[in-house]
């Protein structure tokens, strides 16, 4: 098996590592609320896209009469990062630049 290969195979894997545990962290949450413990940055931040196409796609069903609802987006405060915590800074880039 060469590198590219190899490199393609640790990429699926990690993706789906981290779709279960986005998964486990998530699985008693309702669509508002979404915890990212766990997640590298981008992983994070394809998380919070699907999760907002979610609901824009899905519209009224979520609502729940209330026209206006907020979607709480945990991050954490960076604990076991080095340095500085980095997904409260990119999922706030994102959704500034997003918004």
């Amino acid at each position: 098996m060469k590198g590219r290969e190899k490199m393609d195979i640790a990429q699926e894997l990690n993706s789906k590592a981290a779709t279960e545990i986005f998964k486990f962290n998530n699985r008693k949450n309702h669509i508002w609320r979404m915890d990212l413990h766990g997640l590298h940055a981008s992983e994070a931040v394809q998380a919070l896209q699907d999760r907002l196409h979610k609901i824009e796609s899905e519209g009224s069903e979520h609502v729940h009469t209330k026209p206006v609802r907020h979607l709480l987006v945990i991050t954490g405060v960076g604990k076991h990062s080095q340095g500085k915590p980095v997904l409260p800074t990119t999922v706030k880039s994102f959704l500034d630049k997003y918004r």
